[in-house]
């Protein structure tokens, strides 16, 4: 899309921009004889009801059909436009949550990653050869292992 062509929302808006107001209804038009009536589309915020939104014919049931779907229109357009915004919406807030998200777990990795580099420190500081005539030294390097990740290292 170039900024030349607008989006559907912004000609959706401009379609509704100028329409006749209120609320629009169809009614057969009872002077046409029955087998291919015309259906007229009104406005109580036109001029005049002399003066219609529009007559559709097309015979019985499709005549019917398109005048309703035609006075349904500017509702339906406000509706979807509505919606629209709503889902414009969205993703920011979606965004701004997945990056408190991503913000939480990096902090939790540079915690983890510090843990693992006391532990690695303690470990290369730690007399592997004074920790053997003391005891045991799986259980001695579990200590400084323990204290290491507890910041006593």
């Amino acid at each position: 899309m170039t900024d030349e062509t607008p989006d559907v929302v912004s000609r959706a808006r401009a379609a509704l921009d100028g329409i006749t107001p209120g609320e629009w209804w169809v009614f057969k038009q009872s002077e046409r004889h029955d087998d291919d009536p015309e259906w007229v589309i009104e406005s109580n915020g036109g001029p005049s009801s002399d003066n219609p939104i529009g007559v559709v014919g097309h015979g019985v049931e499709q005549g019917e059909v398109d005048a309703t779907f035609i006075a349904a229109a500017p509702d339906l357009v406000r509706d979807l436009l509505a919606e629209v915004d709503r889902l414009r919406q969205q993703p920011v807030e979606l965004s701004a949550s997945m990056l408190a998200d991503a913000v939480k777990a990096e902090a939790e990795r540079d915690k983890a990653r510090a843990a693992v580099m006391r532990v690695i420190a303690a470990c290369v500081d730690a007399d592997l050869e004074s920790v053997a005539f003391m005891g045991e030294p799986g259980v001695v390097m579990t200590t400084v292992i323990r204290r290491a990740l507890d910041g006593e290292a």
